[in-house]
């Protein structure tokens, strides 16, 4: 499967919640650990937005990246979880420098309050299985990692 080229397809049919979740055949599975995730962030992010966006240096691509994932905050609680983990890389990735661009602040600016909303939703789904983290605990682990190795929460 050629990443980049579902990412474009995705830009091109409006679909890049649908991508970035895993959604519509979008689903790219991680291939170097057992873990059920609806889709690898670590791959699709870098190979699939950012080589599509470096390509073209199309702003779209970036305007349309950054609603996606302000409709993964406003979703349900999977969506929720799902955008978190879109963030932890993107951010993670900025301060890094290894993205090619730098998302806006406003985009996660209700996201603290959309986890705090949906608490009791996302403690009872457990996208590891019953044995690993509920996605709040997961949630709180991708937070808790972040402020290790930035010194701040992206929440705040």
């Amino acid at each position: 499967m050629n990443i980049k080229e579902n990412a474009k397809r995705a830009f091109e049919s409006g679909e890049l919640f649908e991508f970035l979740t895993g959604r519509n055949g979008y689903d790219c599975p991680v291939i170097d650990v057992s873990i059920d995730v609806p889709t690898d962030w670590t791959r699709i992010i870098p190979f699939g937005i950012y080589a599509l966006y470096e390509e073209s240096k199309d702003v779209n691509i970036l305007n349309e990246y950054q609603n996606a994932i302000i409709k993964a905050i406003n979703g349900s609680a999977f969506d929720i979880w799902c955008a978190v983990n879109i963030l932890y890389f993107q951010i993670d990735h900025e301060m890094m420098k290894k993205s090619p661009f730098v998302i806006e602040k406003n985009v996660y600016h209700d996201l603290k309050d959309r986890i705090i909303s949906n608490k009791d939703e996302l403690e009872k789904e457990y996208p590891y299985g019953k044995n690993g983290w509920n996605m709040y605990e997961d949630i709180l682990r991708l937070i808790h990692n972040f402020q290790i190795d930035w010194g701040y929460s992206f929440l705040e």
